[in-house]
């Protein structure tokens, strides 16, 4: 999870294929390019997949391997998709897309030192290039280098001075660029015609701009604007993901609990659990920074990837479960190979290090049944929070990837399918399953951190709550945890209660 700006990349076209004096003169091979583009361009990755395969075979020119790498990439084949998009720039030259590209790949693979040379490669090519400046702004975000990252976000508006999305990501290193001269400067745009993209941000300043002056209510409009904003052009999608999780994926989970199958015991995943904004990778770095130097692997989004990259679950608008999985040793066998090799391609699998890493993605308490089948040995920590305070934090952090984030309604309905989640666990009586409250741990680190690492069967030591500064963290905490951590006060809570009330009397866990 991440605050990501849009960064819009255009694509090689047939006419940019021919600009480039490559044209393709066989009449038989541009259709069969047609061909597989229109099944790239329709989601049909595996088909694209094949149809580019083959005319690799036949010609190997840049467009091919340009294409081949963005299939790869939307199969989650990350180390495949690198070596075409080198074979692509190899063939062709190096340009600013297809290096902002390539560097976008490292940093899918935490490989964030060699991102940021190729990044700065492309901007030695074009100085002006907003995506490069964006993509380099972010990267230094993701490792701690605020002062970098406020520098290529400023020369971003020196080509651009009315991105508000940039200006968004600036008041967040910095709040004195939330000046009135800016508040003033939207308030005016949003009166005429500005791109939705743009609106979507102004309103989100607007949003923190009302909060300063306490005004909440207006402060929640403004934020329901930009997430309805966000939303409009996404509403099949935002359907499909509901639809996956609320319904399919519970329905393929009940398959597979009544298997009494065990399959990996040498790879030792620590699973960190719970909704956006609830702690999790505050307890992801606790564990980081101990003596023992546990790998971090982030929103890994591993088991999401394998679902979707091969199709386990078809038919995602379907009420009903339709899969080739037979729930068979056989099958579980096949799914453990694809999401070690997941992980393997993150760099988290090592056997130096016993194989143990942390996976804190969003989703996989959902996928829980099915984790304890394919990793016998791994552990869970559920991070817990005040539930009204964890939905303020969605809502107030603009989570571009995550759909349900940007509906209250859907927000209430997913903490409560996770709350329903959680005390069904809680009856297993797992031992590997312990929950940390972020209030807590908060009020005292050290003690709530030593009972985590018992937990673990990890030796503590002071190092665990003095966090690194140089961590990689892709998430909308990068900022925050840079700073000693500090106690929660949940009484800025009151302001916001007679808002939700309507909504939150809903629910038995809102009202207590």
């Amino acid at each position: 999870m991440r605050n990501n700006l849009k960064i819009k990349q255009r694509r090689y076209t047939k006419k940019n294929f021919q600009d480039n004096k490559l044209k393709v003169k066989d009449h038989n091979f541009e259709l069969k390019l047609e061909e597989a583009l229109n099944s790239y361009q329709t989601a049909n990755y595996q088909d694209a997949l094949e149809k580019l395969k083959y005319l690799k075979i036949t010609k190997d020119h840049f467009l091919i391997n340009w294409y081949l790498g963005h299939t790869y990439f939307k199969l989650f084949e990350y180390n495949l998709a690198i070596e075409s998009i080198k074979k692509s720039i190899q063939l062709k030259s190096k340009d600013s897309l297809n290096l902002n590209f390539l560097a976008e790949l490292y940093k899918a693979t935490n490989e964030y030192d060699l991102a940021i040379l190729i990044l700065e490669e492309s901007l030695a090519l074009d100085a002006k290039n907003k995506n490069t400046l964006i993509s380099l702004a972010q990267a230094h975000t993701d490792k701690g280098s605020f002062e970098k990252a406020e520098k290529y976000y400023l020369l971003v508006l020196e080509l651009e001075k009315n991105n508000y999305g940039v200006f968004y990501q600036l008041i967040k290193l910095e709040r004195k660029y939330l000046t009135q001269e800016l508040v003033d400067k939207i308030k005016s745009d949003l009166k005429n015609t500005i791109k939705s993209e743009n609106k979507i941000y102004a309103n989100l300043i607007l949003a923190q701009n009302e909060n300063s002056k306490n005004e909440f209510n207006n402060e929640i409009k403004l934020l329901n604007n930009s997430h309805s904003l966000y939303l409009e052009g996404r509403k099949i999608a935002a359907k499909e993901e509901w639809n996956y999780y609320d319904t399919l994926l519970p329905q393929f989970i009940k398959k597979c609990s009544d298997d009494n199958i065990k399959i990996n015991k040498k790879i030792r995943p620590i699973f960190i659990l719970g909704m956006p904004r609830s702690g999790t990778t505050l307890v992801e770095n606790i564990i980081g920074a101990g003596s023992k130097k546990i790998i971090i692997g982030g929103e890994t989004n591993a088991f999401d990837s394998v679902f979707f990259s091969k199709k386990i679950i078809k038919d995602i608008n379907s009420q009903v479960l339709k899969t080739d999985f037979n729930f068979k040793k056989d099958d579980y066998e096949i799914l453990s190979e694809n999401l070690i090799y997941q992980y393997d391609q993150l760099k988290l699998i090592n056997i130096n290090k016993n194989n143990i890493f942390t996976d804190k993605s969003i989703t996989n308490f959902f996928y829980i049944d099915v984790i304890k089948k394919i990793f016998p040995e791994a552990k869970f920590i559920y991070c817990s929070r005040n539930p009204f305070a964890n939905i303020l934090g969605i809502l107030k952090n603009f989570l571009p990837h995550l759909l349900w984030s940007h509906s209250t309604e859907k927000i209430f309905k997913y903490f409560d399918l996770i709350m329903q989640k959680l005390d069904n666990e809680l009856k297993t009586k797992n031992s590997n399953f312990k929950v940390i409250n972020l209030e807590e741990l908060s009020s005292d680190p050290k003690k709530i951190s030593k009972e985590l690492f018992d937990f673990l069967n990890i030796e503590w030591s002071e190092s665990s709550i003095n966090l690194k500064k140089d961590n990689i963290i892709k998430t909308a905490s990068s900022i925050q945890l840079r700073k000693p951590i500090e106690k929660h006060d949940l009484s800025y809570l009151k302001n916001y209660h007679n808002i939700f009330k309507e909504i939150g009397n809903d629910y038995k866990w809102f009202k207590n």
